[in-house]
C-alpha cells in the first residue's frame, strides 16, 4: 500500500481524490436533459367489451367406445379404441396390483409394465394423502401427460393410464370411466 492509499470508509478523502483526478467533475453539475428528439406513439385506450355471458366453449363430439366388448379380447379393443379413435400416444389397462391387462399406443410391453405399476404405486400414495380415494390424477412427464383413471370394481379397481400431449379433459374422462365402468359389469 503507497502512501496516497486512503481507506474506502474515509468519505471526505475519496471525495478530494476525485475532485484531483477531474476537477471538472466536482465543480459542474449535471446538464438538464432537452425534449426527446424522438416521436411518441400512443394509442387510444381500448374499449371495454360489454359485460355480457362468456361464450359456450364449442363441444367436442366423442366417438363411441365400441360395441363389442365381450370377452377377454373387449378389453383390447377398448384399449385400441382409446389410442385409435381417441388420438391418445398410449393407452395401459392395468389390475390393481399394477399388473397390465391390455395396453396399445407407443409403448412397449415391458415400458407398459413399469408405467402401470408405478403409476397404481402413485394411487396408493395419492390415498395417503386425503380420506377418500383419488379417482383420477394427471402427471407431467418429458414427453407429455400421464392421466391416470382408477375405476371402481368392487374392491378391486382397474387403473387406466393414457400418456398424450395434454392431460385428458373431463368430458373423456367421462366417456372412458363410462365405457370401463360398463365393460367391469358386463364383462
Amino acid at each position: 500500500m503507497t502512501a496516497r492509499a486512503v481507506p474506502s470508509s474515509d468519505r471526505q478523502a475519496l471525495r478530494a481524490l476525485a475532485r484531483r483526478l477531474r476537477p471538472e467533475a466536482a465543480t459542474s453539475r449535471l446538464p438538464t436533459l432537452p425534449e426527446p428528439s424522438f416521436v411518441r406513439l400512443s394509442a387510444p385506450p381500448l374499449p371495454t367489451p360489454a359485460a355480457g355471458p362468456a361464450p359456450a366453449p364449442v363441444a367436442r363430439t366423442l366417438p363411441a367406445p365400441p360395441d363389442d366388448l365381450a370377452g377377454s379380447g373387449g378389453w383390447g379393443r377398448l384399449i385400441e379404441w382409446c389410442v385409435v379413435d381417441l388420438g391418445v400416444d398410449s393407452a395401459i389397462l392395468t389390475d390393481d396390483r399394477g399388473l397390465v391387462i391390455a395396453s396399445a399406443g407407443l409403448v412397449d410391453l415391458d415400458d407398459a409394465q413399469g408405467i402401470a405399476a408405478r403409476l397404481v404405486i402413485a394411487f396408493h400414495q395419492a390415498d395417503r394423502m386425503g380420506t377418500a380415494r383419488s379417482p383420477s390424477m394427471a402427471i407431467q412427464l418429458a414427453t407429455g401427460w400421464l392421466t391416470g383413471l382408477r375405476i371402481e370394481n368392487g374392491g378391486d379397481p382397474v387403473t387406466l393410464g393414457i400418456m398424450a400431449a395434454r392431460p385428458l379433459d373431463d368430458t373423456i374422462r367421462d366417456v372412458l370411466v363410462a365405457a370401463i365402468a360398463h365393460k367391469l359389469r358386463d364383462g
